[in-house]
């Protein structure tokens, strides 16, 4: 049953976004990026997990041949979201900052270095909203990769109101628009001093994200 409930979530995503009356990129350039000859990490707060598959379909039309996974918990929700994620296109790693944090952080790694792009909510999957956990930082130093920060949003939505994210369900027939922001390079040997610049230039796109 989830896998079907996961199939079709997967389809009203890929159907609504399609259904839009407006959509614009702000930083075009740097979405772009993820067309190039390295992997990177794509961030985006949870809130935002609906609507971000916009993200690779844009990505896949400037070109962008190279595999990309998610990170997922492996709480029953998280599962959920990992099921829609793998039945929209991407491959998914299972694990989280509470279960399987070590085993999710070494495929991540394996996944980067042989050549996938990498998409993670840094809020996720418990909370705070909007507050980065270290696992990104981590993640870009250990690897070397730089992390895009991006957001997406939609003018007409519903809102979760009892989930902890507020996260917002697109509907139809709105304008949509896609942030990619600057990169950000994570030291090796400091990259905790890099969540800050995170946290920042995440807030800083879904600021941005305004249709």
């Amino acid at each position: 049953m989830r896998a079907v409930l996961a199939r079709l979530l997967a389809w009203y995503i890929h159907a609504v976004l399609r259904l839009q009356l407006g959509f614009r990129i702000e930083g075009a350039e740097n979405m772009r990026l993820l067309a190039g000859e390295q992997p990177m990490i794509t961030a985006f707060w949870h809130e935002t997990l609906p609507t971000m598959p916009v993200l690779w379909r844009e990505v896949h039309k400037a070109g962008m041949m190279r595999p990309a996974v998610a990170l997922a918990s492996r709480h029953r929700d998280g599962q959920l979201i990992g099921n829609i994620m793998r039945a929209l296109g991407m491959g998914l790693v299972s694990g989280s900052s509470s279960k399987g944090g070590v085993a999710g952080m070494q495929e991540l790694v394996r996944s980067i270095k042989g050549g996938a792009h990498v998409a993670i909510t840094p809020d996720g999957p418990r909370g705070p909203a909007r507050r980065a956990a270290a696992g990104v930082a981590a993640l870009a130093g250990i690897t070397g990769v730089k992390i895009l920060p991006c957001a997406a949003a939609t003018s007409r939505f519903i809102t979760l109101h009892k989930s902890w994210d507020q996260m917002r369900i697109p509907l139809p027939f709105g304008r949509l628009v896609l942030v990619c922001g600057a990169p950000v390079e994570v030291s090796r040997e400091d990259w905790r001093a890099a969540l800050p610049a995170i946290e920042a230039a995440l807030n800083a796109a879904q600021e941005r994200a305004v249709p």
